[in-house]
């Protein structure tokens, strides 16, 4: 099915900042999988957030590094002002480990988040002032930006992150590194698709989103910063597990297609060019 009727209350970076925000309380959801040198960067920038959440739940998948102790650590130096709760699991795909830490959450605004990430300051207050300024909101999309250190990251971002100028929000899908949805919404769709493998499950649950809700937001300006991946090899398996959960839902075949026939096209095109310089230059 397309959009449910109504899809239409979208609010833009202007719109979403004209009043002052309300303090509403959220839980953020999150998880986790051999996190240990970003864990506390994350914890550090949502207490720091202008709008600092209610509790925290963090699934660790099995972990074999040092991320449990690392938390332990935060918690215990930090003393945060908010409840900070982790369910160390099994190795269970993100999907399953994002709905069991929703389901421990007490909260109605549920808040997605991920490790490796940075948040702006205030992007908690601004994913949130939809619902604080329009209550029949339901879905609330924020925005990511790569962080590149390099030339080939920067080259890589170009291709697998979207541009902020080309999005439509109507038919937008967001990262679930960046999204805020009520409570009996989540429920309602069933949560996170569990079948899916390795990934793709924020774009299936989006879309399952898009087709329920009535009134949703964009919001722009409520920034999660996240770490390209580095190098080659570990860009290859993002893009493997990407490709390979869009296969499993199901979706988004036409635009890979269009964009595997719009790369052929390009590089027969550049190779055309360059035989005709190399016999012009030849001649």
């Amino acid at each position: 099915g397309g959009l449910a009727p109504g899809f239409a209350a979208l609010l833009d970076q202007g719109e979403a900042n004209q009043e002052p925000a309300v303090r509403i309380p959220y839980s953020v959801v999150c998880t986790c999988f051999n996190e240990e040198h970003t864990i506390a960067a994350l914890l550090d920038s949502l207490l720091h957030q202008t709008a600092v959440p209610a509790e925290v739940i963090i699934y660790d998948a099995a972990s074999t590094d040092r991320t449990l102790a690392v938390i332990d650590q935060w918690r215990r130096e930090v003393e945060p002002s908010f409840a900070l709760r982790v369910a160390a699991g099994d190795r269970v795909p993100i999907a399953q480990g994002r709905n069991q830490a929703a389901a421990e959450a007490q909260e109605q605004i549920l808040v997605f988040a991920d490790a490796g990430t940075s948040l702006d300051r205030a992007w908690a207050e601004r994913l949130l002032a939809p619902f604080a300024h329009r209550p029949e909101t339901e879905v609330s999309m924020g925005w990511y930006r790569p962080i590149t250190r390099n030339i080939f990251e920067e080259s890589a971002a170009y291709f697998i992150v979207p541009r902020l100028d080309a999005v439509n929000p109507m038919v937008f899908l967001p990262s679930a590194r960046s999204l805020a949805v009520r409570r009996d919404v989540f429920t309602a769709v069933g949560g996170f698709p569990e079948h899916l493998t390795f990934a793709g499950e924020d774009t299936l649950f989006d879309y399952y989103l898009k087709t329920a809700v009535k009134h949703a937001a964009f919001v722009p300006d409520a920034i999660v910063h996240w770490r390209m991946p580095e190098g080659i090899w570990a860009l290859a398996r993002t893009i493997y597990r990407y490709a390979r959960g869009d296969a499993e839902g199901g979706m988004m075949f036409w635009d890979y297609y269009l964009k595997l026939v719009d790369s052929c096209f390009k590089c027969a095109l550049e190779l055309v060019l360059l035989a005709m310089l190399a016999l012009f230059y030849s001649m």
